[in-house]
């Protein structure tokens, strides 16, 4: 049981040098609560708004345009009854849609043929057929092209191409590509309740873009949050990310959440490269800014629950420490990483490793929690 007492001394020491971690910001724009439909471009706030709460009633729309994305920090809690989006426009005559804040545009409307839709999946622009005929500009793309959720990427969805229209017809430039969907990260060190909507939503043929919502304390959704793109059947943009994070209990969802969003009861624990001689095991763990991350092994695996802990899945008597490292304290989404090099010993391969981590939640509301564990096989 040595490494047991190992474990939770190491633990005691990490607790006494607390700090206060959060996520929230500072506050610094004071508390957020419009009672009126407004738009907030972003261009200008590249670091994003630090609130002291935040509430959004219900018949109030907030809209998010500019050429940043939208990092919104929330000291307290965070009500959305009404709608918070980040949604792209439809494009006119000759000009692409404007995408939401962090998007990229629609492509422009051409004679005779249109622009690629702005952004890495940016949709062809359309094309004009034997001097008579045009097409339409092909659909902007997101999930297929580039992006993920884990670790959460900041790019927003790609605009649609725009239309031709051919000189000879005499009809001039065509529509406009639309724009796609925006990027959202809404950060709180207390608890969010979505009951209204939260969406990224490429407009018709344009992309989705991204939503990422995390909070320290519990995370509800049982209204909507949509990042899917625009259009359908073959005319649909890429649905774009959406990601859910709450600190000890998995987030709440009773709505709809569309495309499937990938969630993450914090701490949470994930294999960022194999197990396998010869070369460096990295370990990320998603937690708490500024807290410490403590590493276990063991050679097996078991099923305690340690309330408020969490559930212990290694065995203490085989236990043993990897490593304990620290949470970036920069960043939208930091993690803790552990590298750890393993000898190039062929004896090694086939052995199961049983990984778990603890994070101490320093801020004094939260308090320590276990997270996940995984199970890898050397190979």
């Amino acid at each position: 049981m040595f490494m047991q007492r190992g474990m939770w001394t190491s633990l005691v020491l990490a607790l006494s040098g607390s700090l206060a971690a959060q996520i929230g910001g500072d506050g610094s724009d004071g508390v957020f609560h419009p009672t009126s439909d407004v738009v907030i471009d972003t261009s200008t706030r590249p670091g994003g708004y630090h609130y002291k709460s935040i509430t959004i009633p219900a018949g109030v729309t907030v809209g998010l345009i500019g050429t940043n994305p939208a990092i919104i920090r929330s000291q307290g809690s965070v009500d959305i009854a009404g709608t918070l989006h980040a949604n792209g426009y439809r494009g006119s005559v000759p000009t692409g849609g404007a995408p939401g804040a962090g998007g990229y545009a629609g492509g422009d409307g051409g004679s005779p043929g249109g622009k690629w839709g702005q952004g890495p999946g940016g949709g062809a622009g359309g094309l004009a057929l034997f001097g008579t005929l045009s097409s339409a500009g092909q659909p902007g793309k997101h999930r297929t092209v580039y992006g993920a959720a884990l670790p959460f990427d900041l790019r927003g969805g790609s605009g649609a191409g725009g239309s031709a229209n051919s000189v000879s017809s005499g009809r001039g430039p065509g529509y406009g590509g639309s724009g796609g969907g925006g990027t959202i990260v809404l950060l709180a060190d207390n608890s969010v309740n979505v009951t209204g909507k939260i969406s990224a939503n490429g407009e018709f043929s344009a992309a989705g873009g991204s939503i990422m919502v995390r909070s320290l304390k519990q995370l509800r959704v049982s209204g909507a949050i949509d990042a899917q793109g625009g259009g359908f059947w073959m005319f649909k943009g890429g649905d774009g990310f959406v990601r859910l994070d709450a600190y000890g209990d998995s987030p709440v969802i009773t709505g709809t959440v569309l495309p499937a969003p990938t969630t993450l009861q914090m701490p949470a624990l994930r294999e960022a490269t194999p197990l396998t001689i010869g070369t460096t095991w990295r370990l990320e763990a998603n937690a708490v800014p500024a807290d410490s991350v403590l590493f276990y092994a063991s050679l097996n695996q078991i099923n305690v629950p340690l309330p408020p802990l969490g559930i212990l899945r290694i065995d203490p008597s085989l236990m043993f420490f990897l490593g304990v490292t620290t949470v970036p304290v920069l960043g939208h989404d930091p993690v803790a990483t552990l590298s750890l090099p393993i000898p190039n010993a062929p004896g090694l391969r086939g052995l199961w490793v049983h990984v778990q981590s603890i994070n101490p939640g320093t801020k004094a509301a939260l308090g320590p929690k276990l997270s996940n564990h995984i199970s890898a096989q050397v190979k």
